[in-house]
């Protein structure tokens, strides 16, 4: 959501997202190269500079513009789009009520190649999650927030802790 990422972030002149250029429906499967006259011509960015506070978007502007980012396919014209990546790290089925249920943190660590490693790969994992709980130990709508971790390669460690 930048104002120097004009293709990225693009709204119809009803105020309704706009695809990059590249996508339909402003450039069709098998046109060859996307025609500047379409239907996507007086798309204009989502925000003006002078619409941030403090080099961000308001409140009321990400919760308009987060469900077009999760549904942006990547582009050429913006490689940035949240489909492929994000749409599936956010449950936002109370969304329209402010609430976003639950997310996910991605982190990574260096190649595990010893039992120890695994081990040890394991210990980080839990103290972080639990270090992410304790930080959001807030009762929103008397619900917790909690942290645990998950990952293909400790498919059955957790078992053992």
């Amino acid at each position: 959501m930048s104002p120097e990422a004009f293709g990225c972030c693009r709204k119809f002149t009803n105020g309704s997202y706009c695809p990059p250029d590249d996508q339909p429906p402003c450039c069709l499967p098998g046109q060859g190269s996307c025609a500047l006259d379409g239907v996507c011509r007086d798309c204009t960015t989502c925000f003006l500079h002078s619409d941030w506070h403090n080099n961000r978007p308001s409140t009321e502007q990400f919760i308009e513009k987060l469900p077009w980012f999760l549904n942006a396919l990547p582009s050429a014209d913006c490689s940035k789009g949240g489909h492929g990546a994000y749409t599936s790290s956010l449950d936002l089925n109370d969304y329209e009520n402010g609430v976003i249920r639950a997310s996910e943190f991605r982190t990574y660590h260096t190649p595990l190649n010893k039992q120890i490693d695994f081990v040890n790969a394991m210990r980080a994992a839990r103290e972080f999650s639990s270090r992410i709980s304790d930080s959001l130990k807030i009762d929103i709508f008397r619900t917790q927030c909690s942290i645990y971790f998950s990952s293909n390669t400790w498919i059955f460690g957790r078992q053992h802790w």
